[in-house]
């Protein structure tokens, strides 16, 4: 198996994703989260009734990330916000909310 670096995470309008990394940054393992109140893997608009709020959503973000530090044996020093990464996010969900 691949050795991690660290692991990455972000929220999405619509969730968020986690990832892990190699020394390389390329991605070992990654997941994502929907914002639904009834199933993680449902995505919903971020303004729908039964979304998540963003600070609930930061929150279960931050938790499997240092979850899967810990399957990696990494230390939660190594769990970084990538605040790039959620701004390409929003992009990319308001162009696709476009067409």
């Amino acid at each position: 198996m691949t050795k991690a670096n660290y692991v990455s995470y972000h929220l999405r309008p619509d969730g968020y994703a986690v990832a892990v990394y190699d020394a390389e940054s390329q991605p070992i393992k990654e997941y994502s989260a929907g914002n639904s109140y009834f199933c993680s893997q449902t995505y919903l608009p971020p303004r729908h009734p039964q979304a998540l709020r963003r600070r609930t959503l930061r929150k279960f973000a931050r938790q499997t990330a240092n979850e899967m530090a810990a399957e990696f044996g990494l230390e939660k020093g190594r769990v970084f916000y990538s605040e790039d990464d959620e701004k390409d996010a929003a992009e990319n969900y308001a162009q696709t909310r476009r067409k």
